[in-house]
């Protein structure tokens, strides 16, 4: 999808309101998830929040993405109410989208920053169906291949167990206590101390490769 002048100042004006309303985090020294430039360079540790298990039927409702660019992370509205138990897992409600972007809004910005980078994702299969069927929507043209290593196979395919591997228990089998789970941000930082200790730990990570739509 060819971006416009009109289109281009819109995402940076997106931008600014996201740093504004605090959207977009700008990093806390106190907090897990810190990684070297190094290590991240050609990755983007992301997670999504949605308001349900299917990427047909369902919407993400709060992103977050890190990469060597820095931090990028929004809620997004959708055009009907968040669904009561899906509040009562992460905490957003429907009046906390009200002013946000839609994921519309916001998805050239996204795209760019996945583009050319493998993601790394906690079930990274659930994470990047929404992705792209979200891109779809959008009308984005996703014109390559997108490659991302999932942390959640990587720790079952090394354990040899499938159950309690979720990214708390994960990270608390290391002794590292996560900040906020459900929210997409804290899930990140999480994600990032996950990956960084199977890496030390020599895993043979996961990888897959999703398709754009033809």
């Amino acid at each position: 999808m060819a971006i416009s002048g009109k289109c281009m100042a819109r995402i940076a004006a997106l931008a600014v309101i996201a740093v504004v309303c605090g959207c977009v985090s700008t990093g806390d020294a106190h907090r897990i998830g810190h990684i070297s430039d190094k290590e991240v360079k050609g990755l983007v540790f992301f997670d999504t929040e949605t308001t349900g298990l299917n990427h047909n039927s369902n919407r993400i409702i709060e992103i977050t993405m890190y990469s060597e660019e820095g931090w990028f992370s929004s809620l997004c509205a959708i055009d009907a109410p968040v669904p009561e138990f899906i509040t009562g897992i992460t905490g957003i409600s429907t009046e906390m989208l009200k002013d946000a972007p839609h994921f519309k809004d916001l998805a050239p910005e996204i795209y760019r920053r996945f583009d050319g980078r493998t993601a790394v994702a906690h079930n990274a299969n659930f994470d990047m169906r929404f992705l792209m069927a979200e891109l779809e929507r959008a009308g984005v043209a996703v014109t390559n291949d997108l490659e991302a290593i999932c942390t959640l196979e990587t720790e079952r395919k090394t354990r040899g167990v499938r159950s309690h591997n979720t990214l708390t228990e994960c990270i608390r089998r290391r002794g590292i206590e996560p900040e906020n789970a459900h929210r997409a941000e804290d899930d990140v930082r999480s994600l990032i101390e996950l990956y960084k200790c199977q890496k030390r730990e020599g895993a043979d990570f996961v990888r897959s490769v999703y398709h754009p739509s033809k």
